[in-house]
């Protein structure tokens, strides 16, 4: 009986969510005009904001939603890769220009952080470049 003592509001009647969820759901078919008539709970504009919330969380899309950017197709990073391996002299734009030429729209960064074309030493050296340029700029059978 304490507690009765301390509640400032003690006829108010406290509703769970599945009560207040049917009330929404059926306050909601009834409409408020009728609301207003028949309604002595609460006020039908509690009983509309109720169906509104529902109505809210229901197509929030939370649930669905991952955190980040989405992630690049295994197929278009297969081909990244390849790309980048059997064409060593191109770089990250040119591989991003060639793929946007296919159809694929894939950002820079994506092409960059791709193991096979990152500025490693391996590939991406100072002592490679002049055998890279004589390669490509070979003169042709005369």
């Amino acid at each position: 009986m304490p507690l009765r003592a301390t509640d400032p509001y003690p006829k108010r009647i406290r509703l769970t969510d599945i009560e207040c969820r049917r009330l929404a759901v059926l306050g909601k078919a009834v409409g408020r005009k009728t609301l207003s008539e028949i309604c002595s709970i609460v006020t039908p504009d509690t009983i509309l904001r109720w169906h509104r919330t529902l109505v809210a969380r229901k197509y929030d899309g939370s649930k669905s939603r991952s955190a980040g950017r989405p992630r690049v197709m295994p197929v278009i990073r297969e081909l990244v890769i390849r790309m980048a391996t059997e064409n060593r002299s191109w770089g990250y734009e040119r591989i991003e220009g060639e793929l946007r030429k296919v159809g694929h729209r894939v950002a820079r960064t994506c092409v960059l952080f791709t193991p096979a074309t990152s500025p490693t030493p391996s590939h991406r050296c100072w002592r490679r470049m002049p055998d890279i340029h004589l390669e490509k700029n070979k003169p042709g059978p005369a």
